[in-house]
């Protein structure tokens, strides 16, 4: 499935679960069909761009993404697709989140650190 198909498949999914979600960062392989459906729900899509393709510059909102995946690939189910089932592995990644947000709530705050 192309980002595109994906991307249009996963906002018609996702905008009627949640009311919150009003923007979205993507890198430029997604279109103009992608951003149109976006617009269609009312979600304000945004296109992450590389500065320059032979060096390396942090991007704003870019990390983001890359963050989620490196504590994705952490849980040893998600490192490979082992699974010939789409929504077995959708349901690791449930979990993994879920085990992430969970141990967020167990943590207790650090008073050193800032809170601006």
């Amino acid at each position: 499935m192309s980002d595109n198909a994906g991307g249009i498949a996963t906002i018609t999914a996702t905008v009627h679960k949640s009311g919150r979600l009003q923007k979205i960062w993507h890198d430029a392989g997604f279109n103009k069909a992608f951003t149109q459906a976006c617009s269609e729900f009312g979600v304000s899509a945004q296109v992450v761009k590389r500065i320059s393709a032979g060096s390396f510059a942090v991007l704003r909102r870019r990390w983001v993404v890359e963050r989620t995946w490196a504590w994705l690939t952490n849980h040893r189910r998600l490192r490979v697709d082992y699974e010939r089932d789409p929504t077995v592995t959708a349901g690791f990644t449930w979990a993994a989140h879920t085990r992430l947000l969970l141990h967020r709530l167990q943590q207790t705050p650090n008073p050193t650190r800032s809170t601006n």
